[in-house]
């Protein structure tokens, strides 16, 4: 079978088709059509799914502060955010040092120079 489109043509007549595959629900929507979204795990902690709810209620807040609010140590909360953060799900504002008082929440024992975290925009 010989056709006259370019490949050009062709990418964009499967790239339709696939669209349409979508739209009659045969499949999931495309990578390309789903824009920077953060994916959502299938199995997440409790502990991961309570320290996401406090920071979008509370804001920006550092691990210590975290840990505290949850009543877990602050290495958990720490190792937490850090598979959080590699899930897009949170963002590292800034280090606290860096940032004026009052912009985030902090834990009352941070004295140390600590990364602040703050819930990805969804």
């Amino acid at each position: 079978m010989k056709t006259n489109l370019t490949e050009t043509q062709l990418g964009q007549a499967m790239l339709e088709f696939e669209r349409d595959q979508v739209k009659a629900l045969r499949r999931k929507p495309l990578p390309c059509d789903k824009g920077e979204v953060a994916v959502i795990p299938r199995h997440m902690s409790d502990v991961a799914v309570v320290l996401l709810r406090e920071l979008r209620r509370k804001g920006p807040s550092t691990a210590q502060y975290l840990g505290d609010r949850c009543s877990i140590t602050s290495h958990r909360a720490s190792s937490t955010l850090l598979s959080l953060l590699n899930q897009k799900l949170v963002r590292q504002v800034d280090r606290s040092s860096a940032l004026p008082d009052g912009t985030y929440m902090a834990g009352h024992r941070d004295r140390q120079d600590a990364w602040v975290y703050q819930a990805a925009n969804r």
